[in-house]
Order: structure tokens, then C-alpha cells, then sequence
């Protein structure tokens, strides 16, 4: 190799290495200056949502009852998020007792439902100025109010108010058979809520014995109502709170309570008697002839067989094969 090309190559090495090294340099440079120039941000305050919008929301400050007056002291303020408010809630509470141009001040206003301590106050849970607790308010969309009549047992003692579930039983003589007294009990309704007790819609602190309840049933449910207090006796039943389960139960007859209600006891097995091989009054004798052998059975003698002795005094035979009568020998 010529002289004049190692000495090329070895300058383009040496060439090649010094610009990489200056423009790694370079580049450290450019992006420590660009760093040092950059602002300094606080990580952890960028980490920090954004504050929500809020807006003041009318809320109970305690239990208020079906019926009961209301006032000022009745309600406070709540915040909630701008986009999430309830609608047809208030802003504030003088909105709640706004008075008409020329409408009495002094008229009071009163809950037309339950409300619990905290809840949003709705414009369809309170009445107009002076106007009184109507049921007509209690009434979902889509039902009606129907009243059954009771009496001490058939209203569960008096202990169903306003606000409970009951379920609806109708007693009555079934018609395919005339006997007199035959009884068959059908539970009509499920999980009904009953509105009111006899003239009181609110809920009493005792219990007393009611003449009607009024009950929460669709128009269908009403009709049931009817024909059922009309052909038998309607009877509440009680469900615990918050119990609406519905259950599928068989109508019950009264000439079926003693069988409902009695204990399947298992018999015991029969003994059977083991027939005997040979009747009392009769014995097997075999009868030898020769070569021949042949098995009879013969009657005994009753006299004979209280005895025990065969004729002749010999002794009879009990057994099969004990007696052997041996002829022609």
C-alpha cells in the first residue's frame, strides 16, 4: 500500500473522531442552557384539582313529618356542585315562603310528605300558603287511594299507620262445595303501602284500633278491593320495614288445617306371617314301595294331633319325611 493512502486514511480518522467529540459537546451544552432557561414549576401544586363550582342547595335541619307546619328554623343551607343539583330544588329559604302581592304573610306552609334530616327540599314536598296536608300528594303516578274496612284482628291491632306495608288477605266460602262451614283464606295484594288510618294520614307515636285503612293500589288492585269486601272479609297483614319481597302462597281451606298441621309419623312395617310348608292339620309321609318313593300329604286326626300321638299310640310325625311308610317290603 502506498504511503500517501495510511497517510489519508489515518487524517480521516482523526478528522472523525474530533467532530464527534465536539458535537457531543456541543449538544450537552445546548440542552443543560435550554434546561437552566426553562421556569420552575411546583409538581405538587399542578397535582391539586381544580376548585368546583358550587351553589347553595336548601336542605331539613331534622326529621319533618307529614303535615307538619314549617318555618325558618325548619330548614338550612347546603353547597352543591353546580352541575349537580337536584332539580326543583331552592337557592335559598326565603324562596320557600315567598308571598304572592297581596297574599296574607302569616299563612304557614306544611309538609306534604316525610323529610328526612339533610335531604334536598323539593317544591312538590311542601303545600301552598295556608293550604293543609292533602293525601291527594302522598299518591304516586299511576295509583289511587282505596279504603277497606277493619276491625281489632283484621287491622292487625291497631299497629298499621301510615307509611307501612301490608299484605292483603281475603277469607271467604269457596263455591264449589255448599257445606256451611267451609272457609278459604287467598292472599290478594303483596306489599302495599298504606296511605292513611281511618282520618289520619301522619303517623301516631300509639297504636289504636282503626274502623278503615286506606291503602296505595293501582286501579286493578282497587276493583280486587271491592269484590273482595263484598263477597268474604279482607285481613292485613303486617311486613317487617322495608320488606318487599313478593312470595307465591297456596290458598289454604279449613278442612285442610288438620292435615296442615299434623306430624307425618312413619308406620312401622308390617310382620308378615311366615307360611308354613305344611298346615296345621296336615302332615307329609313319604311312602316307600321298593325302588319307589312317593310324598303324600294326609289330614291329621283332631284329636289325635291335641294329643300328639298318631293312631295306635305311635307318635305322630311333626316334619316332612319323619313318617316313612314302608310297603311292599
Amino acid at each position: 500500500m502506498r504511503s500517501n493512502t495510511l497517510i489519508m486514511l489515518g487524517a480521516s480518522l482523526a478528522f472523525g473522531t474530533l467532530a464527534v467529540i465536539l458535537a457531543r459537546g456541543w449538544i450537552s451544552s445546548a440542552v443543560e442552557g435550554e434546561f437552566r432557561a426553562a421556569p420552575i414549576v411546583d409538581s405538587f401544586a399542578s397535582a391539586q384539582p381544580a376548585p368546583m363550582a358550587t351553589t347553595t342547595v336548601v336542605v331539613a335541619s331534622h326529621d319533618i313529618a307529614y303535615g307538619e307546619p314549617l318555618s325558618p328554623s325548619s330548614f338550612q343551607l347546603a353547597d352543591y356542585p353546580e352541575d349537580a343539583v337536584p332539580l326543583g330544588t331552592f337557592e335559598t329559604v326565603a324562596d320557600i315562603f315567598k308571598v304572592e302581592p297581596g297574599a296574607d304573610p302569616n299563612l304557614t306552609r306544611v309538609a306534604l310528605r316525610d323529610i328526612r334530616a339533610l335531604a334536598p327540599l323539593f317544591d312538590d314536598e311542601i303545600s301552598g300558603p295556608g293550604e293543609t296536608a292533602a293525601l291527594s300528594a302522598t299518591i304516586r303516578p299511576g295509583y289511587v287511594a282505596g279504603a277497606v274496612s277493619v276491625n281489632q284482628n283484621t287491622g292487625v291491632g291497631g299497629f298499621v299507620v301510615p307509611g307501612d306495608l301490608v299484605d292483603v288477605m281475603h277469607i271467604t266460602q269457596p263455591l264449589d262445595t255448599p257445606r256451611p262451614d267451609l272457609f278459604k283464606s287467598t292472599i290478594l295484594l303483596q306489599a302495599v303501602r298504606v296511605l292513611g288510618v281511618d282520618q289520619n294520614a301522619q303517623r301516631v307515636p300509639d297504636p289504636a284500633l282503626a274502623r278503615t285503612v286506606t291503602l296505595e293500589v293501582d286501579r286493578r288492585d282497587l276493583q280486587v278491593l271491592a269484590l273482595a269486601e263484598a263477597t268474604g272479609t279482607i285481613s292485613l297483614a303486617l311486613r317487617g320495614t322495608g320488606e318487599t319481597e313478593l312470595i307465591t302462597a297456596p290458598d289454604m281451606r279449613s278442612d285442610r288445617l288438620a292435615r296442615a298441621n299434623r306430624t307425618s309419623t312413619p308406620k312401622p312395617p308390617m310382620r308378615r306371617k311366615a307360611k308354613s310348608k305344611t298346615p296345621d292339620n296336615r302332615a307329609r309321609v313319604k311312602i316307600v314301595r321298593g325302588d319307589t318313593v312317593e310324598r303324600v300329604t294326609v289330614r291329621r286326626e283332631r284329636a289325635v294331633q291335641a294329643a300328639g300321638l298318631a293312631p295306635g299310640g305311635q307318635s305322630y310325625p311333626t316334619t316332612t319325611d319323619d313318617a316313612v311308610l314302608a310297603g311292599g317290603r
